[in-house]
């Protein structure tokens, strides 16, 4: 269809690529295999992240320019752990400040969509 260098991509490690779940401990080794295997290519031209490893609880860190709905930035959370489950949405109140367009997460091993807003558009 189109090559999978043109084909924007997130590589999002789970428990079972690079440890962390119940015995199964997170470690150096692990990350290097997965970054072997899965190689990060020059895509990122027009991303920009904004932090990496911050504790859930403490959003302080977002970017007051995605707390506008002027804004015409794409905001990704990436996460290990699921802010939206079957069971249901348990997210910070900055992150939901924040408005999202998209959250991924590594844990639960299944992909899924969802959307939210009033509808218009």
């Amino acid at each position: 269809m189109y090559p999978t260098i043109l084909v924007p991509t997130f590589l999002v490690p789970g428990d079972n690529d690079v440890g962390g779940e119940w015995n199964d401990p997170l470690t150096e080794f692990k990350m290097n295999r997965f970054r072997t295997h899965f190689v990060s290519y020059p895509r990122t031209r027009r991303i920009g992240f904004v932090k990496f490893f911050v504790d859930p609880l403490n959003t302080k860190w977002v970017s007051p320019r995605f707390f506008s709905n002027q804004s015409d930035l794409i905001s990704v959370y990436v996460s290990h752990l699921p802010m939206v489950t079957p069971y249901g949405m348990d997210p910070s109140p900055s992150l939901l400040r924040s408005e999202p367009s998209l959250l991924i997460n590594g844990h639960d091993h299944v992909a899924s969509g969802t959307s939210s807003g009033s509808g218009q558009g």
